[in-house]
């Protein structure tokens, strides 16, 4: 598979283009030809879609455009899994990195863990409870989920390490270091759900900067001192570490958090009425042009909320039509109102 990936699925499932991994047994991936997307149904096993052929031994990021269309099991979780084994290309193989939002009795967090080829899991730590973040509970609700890795080099003893960060409609959800592989291929992980696959991008480079490198010897993130601490603060396990972020903040937004929320509807022209429609929507800071807050109207209602941002900023409001239909839609100087 050549880079850029960029794969909107509107035809078909190219071939060559993905494999099942791990487990395998209940999973299908199916062409949607109506939504042009593909669904993924996940069995309550370790399974996960690996892109062929797109094994990264540099830095790299991998997005996709995700809809949770259902969930068969009460424990019920998808994310990412970063697999190390490129030379198999089968079921039954699974050593590599997962990172995963995942439900388990009435905890709602990100979970990251390592695996051996032989599905044994070792270093596994939940993030902070997100129960409150209702778009990752709903079926039917879709969400951008991005992965950057960046090889790093602790600068005493000569260790390389993976650096990761997730997002989360643009909101860093997971940051964390993990030890070396000497490449990793990024695939899309369920558990007990179907997801729906609208889009999918990913190229060599990453958002990562240079000073965001492990401390020698301990496999910890520096993180900086602009990223918010949660309660369970920094949790590290077997040399490795992880870094847990609330929803609502980044290191790219939050300076743009506050007491205050943003709402708005999308809508459709069609005849002499607006039908509501589900459409991306980003939030841009208009002092510094960055990107706030990103997520998807309501496809039932229209409806979209940011909340936490800040109040008396003003932010333009872009709202893209992902089927090519109509040109942006775009709201300048709008005001948050106290939550």
């Amino acid at each position: 598979m050549p880079y850029p990936i960029d794969e909107t699925f509107a035809t078909g499932i190219p071939a060559g283009f993905a494999q099942v991994g791990g487990n395998g047994s209940g999973f299908s991936a199916t062409h949607n030809a109506t939504a042009e997307a593909v669904d993924l149904v996940y069995g309550s096993n370790q399974s996960f879609w690996h892109m062929l052929h797109a094994d990264f031994t540099q830095d790299f990021w991998f997005e996709v455009d995700i809809e949770l269309v259902s969930k068969m099991s009460s424990a019920w979780h998808f994310g990412f899994w970063l697999y190390s084994n490129t030379g198999a290309n089968g079921t039954g193989n699974y050593e590599g990195h997962r990172l995963a939002y995942n439900h388990n009795g009435t905890l709602h967090s990100w979970q990251r863990s390592s695996w051996t080829n032989g599905a044994s899991e070792y270093n596994s730590l939940h993030g902070s409870d997100f129960k409150d973040d209702a778009a990752w509970l709903v079926a039917g609700q879709r969400r951008t989920l991005r992965i950057d890795a960046r090889r790093a080099q602790a600068q005493i003893n000569g260790t390389w390490y993976w650096i990761i960060r997730v997002a989360s409609a643009g909101a860093v959800v997971v940051y964390e270091s993990r030890r070396d592989f000497a490449s990793l291929r990024p695939a899309i992980f369920g558990y007990g759900c179907t997801l729906r696959i609208h889009h999918v991008k990913g190229n060599v480079g990453s958002a990562i900067t240079l000073g965001e490198v492990p401390v020698a010897g301990t496999g910890r993130a520096m993180l900086g001192s602009d990223l918010p601490r949660t309660s369970r603060g920094e949790d590290r396990v077997g040399g490795a570490a992880a870094r847990f972020m609330p929803a609502n903040l980044n290191r790219h937004n939050i300076n743009h958090s506050g007491g205050g929320k943003i709402t708005g509807t999308v809508k459709q022209k069609a005849g002499s009425t607006n039908t509501p429609v589900c459409r991306r929507v980003v939030l841009v800071d208009e002092k510094t042009l960055t990107v706030a807050r990103e997520t998807w109207s309501d496809p039932v209602t229209g409806a979209y909320t940011f909340n936490q941002v800040a109040l008396e900023r003003p932010f333009t409001v872009f709202s893209y039509d992902h089927t090519g239909g109509f040109r942006a839609v775009v709201a300048d100087s709008v005001l948050a109102v106290p939550l």
